[in-house]
């Protein structure tokens, strides 16, 4: 088959979890024998060497800065030369003209509940909902990565169970090599708290760092993250101090992943995604998560990490923890290995994607 993936800003993989699920993805389908064609953004410069058979064509603009019309110009270069189309997110379904007036089937991955996001205006939260009803009208198979996430399109719009389909994340598991924490962050093995945000709201920083402060413990508070200069962050950057340390954005994969390795915890706060590919990243190395207690982290974690709702709640939390045998501290640690192994592994993701193309395009 020919198969086309836009939406993401493209490969190789800089920015987050949907430029790296196009990677794992377009390298997965390849090995499969299919043709697979990858729209970047118009600022995202291929490298054919790391991608070697994937075709990989530049959109004309940017998805940050123009993000409707990258969606359109991306939909227009692939719709008539693929036998599938998935599009990750639901930004561009306005574009995909009607199920019975176009040849090629699209498939629509959803992300998470993003008309939720608080960094969002109004009117972009308004624009979310209408694209999303657009994409459950036009596309033909929704796809989500998380069971809450599909419980979510099938009562807001109705959606019979044979048009949702559940496909997971995935998360490669890094090799077992004892890592050196960055010589910039001064921290020792086990004696620190990992967060690793985006600094919005929905992702319950300030909650995070209130909780950290009510528990007196001795371990430091790391937040890895950028700041965007809003009030918001503004506010968490003034509680910075020996034992809370902002690193700012970290963006070399195995620099992050010696801070998750040697963390004594991830602590995880967003609320709004699906499966989020930092919280698989922290148990992908066996590390001990602190999760705030939604339906989405639950599911990734299998029920099998620690939770809060509350700054109150975190401060316990930490405090258990803390005062845990080792067997408790093992079976975390296993729990978390075993969740990522048993429903998180790349292969698995592409062939269950790769049965659906199969599937839709058998009766398109």
């Amino acid at each position: 088959m020919k198969i086309a993936i836009i939406g993401s800003r493209g490969i190789p993989a800089h920015y987050g979890g949907f430029e790296t699920f196009t990677a794992f993805l377009a390298r997965g389908l390849f090995g499969k024998g299919h043709e697979i064609t990858v729209v970047n953004d118009r600022n995202h410069p291929p490298d054919p060497g790391k991608f070697p058979g994937i075709r990989i064509i530049n959109s004309r603009f940017s998805k940050e800065k123009n993000p409707v019309l990258f969606y359109r110009d991306s939909i227009r270069r692939v719709r008539d030369d693929n036998h599938v189309v998935l599009v990750c997110g639901v930004g561009g379904a306005f574009f995909y003209g009607t199920k019975r007036g176009r040849k090629v089937p699209i498939v629509t991955n959803v992300d998470g509940l993003e008309h939720l996001r608080g960094k969002y205006t109004r009117i972009k939260k308004l624009y979310v909902r209408f694209a999303q009803k657009a994409a459950w009208r036009k596309s033909d198979a929704i796809v989500c990565d998380a069971s809450g996430i599909a419980e979510y399109w099938k009562k807001a719009f109705h959606t019979p169970e044979s048009g949702v389909f559940v496909i997971r994340y995935g998360v490669e598991i890094p090799p077992e090599v004892n890592r050196k924490i960055p010589e910039d962050i001064p921290v020792e093995k086990n004696d620190y708290y990992l967060v690793v945000s985006r600094f919005v709201p929905e992702n319950h920083l300030q909650e995070i760092v209130s909780g950290y402060q009510l528990s007196g413990t001795k371990k430091k508070l790391v937040v890895t993250g950028d700041p965007d200069g809003s009030g918001y962050s503004l506010k968490l950057i003034a509680s910075a101090s020996d034992e809370i340390i902002f690193t700012g954005g970290i963006y070399e994969h195995e620099k992050l992943t010696a801070l998750r390795q040697h963390a004594f915890s991830y602590i995880h706060g967003h609320s709004v995604g699906g499966t989020n590919p930092s919280l698989l990243e922290s148990m992908a190395v066996s590390g001990i998560c602190i999760c705030h207690d939604n339906i989405f982290n639950r599911e990734t974690t299998g029920d099998g990490q620690l939770y809060f709702k509350s700054p109150e709640a975190l401060s316990a939390v930490i405090k258990s923890l803390e005062s845990a045998g080792g067997e408790t501290i093992a079976a975390l640690k296993r729990n978390a290995m075993d969740t990522v192994i048993n429903n998180f592994q790349w292969e698995r993701i592409v062939d269950s994607y790769d049965q659906l193309f199969r599937n839709i395009c058998h009766e398109h």
